[in-house]
């Protein structure tokens, strides 16, 4: 019965620690749970300004050589329920953007080291963008970056993320409706 017992408790911790899901996607912590890097004149910081509130900030601005450069980075792995689920990972997060003195920048997102989402922005934008993606359960290494795209020395911009989110979700089988008459009329 011992020797019962101790493979039933690893396969428990195991999915026990598969069923975590994105640490502090609401900002609410600050940058608590992510990794970050950052290029020249780049920075990612927290921010108090979200959707409702609290963000992770991504800013660039020019530089003394007239090109404003920089790409900035958010990472983190997480588990999405379990690898052994029949499902799929659902992940979404909000975004706005702004700009000034004709910066332009790009926000794109990988999963897994797969490119899942990309986006040009060279106006601000009114609000939080919705952006939604899929996987399959188990293990991911979520990857949010935003990179300059054309500007001059008094360009700058910000992107600004919120709400991330990440849950593994049943496959569902459709239903088709009919009712008796049909079904019966359509197997004689």
């Amino acid at each position: 019965m011992r020797h019962l017992f101790a493979p039933i408790a690893l396969v428990c911790l195991l999915a026990g620690a598969s069923q975590a899901q994105v640490t502090n996607g609401s900002f609410d912590s600050g940058l608590a749970g992510w990794g970050t890097a950052t290029t020249v004149f780049a920075t990612v910081a927290p921010s108090t300004y979200g959707s409702p509130a609290n963000s992770a900030q991504f800013s660039a601005s020019g530089s003394i050589f007239n090109t404003p450069i920089g790409t900035a980075k958010l990472t983190q792995s997480f588990g999405c329920g379990s690898s052994f689920e029949d499902g799929y990972c659902m992940m979404s997060f909000d975004y706005t953007f702004a700009r000034n003195m004709d910066g332009a920048a790009r926000i794109s997102v990988l999963v897994d080291g797969n490119p899942v989402y990309t986006a040009d922005h060279s106006a601000n934008l009114n609000g939080f963008v919705p952006v939604s993606f899929t996987a399959g359960c188990g293990l991911h290494q979520l990857e949010i970056t935003t990179s300059y795209l054309s500007g001059n020395a008094l360009s700058a911009w910000s992107f600004w993320v919120d709400n991330v989110t990440a849950a593994c979700l049943p496959n569902e089988v459709p239903t088709e409706s009919g009712t008796w008459g049909s079904i019966k009329a359509t197997y004689r």
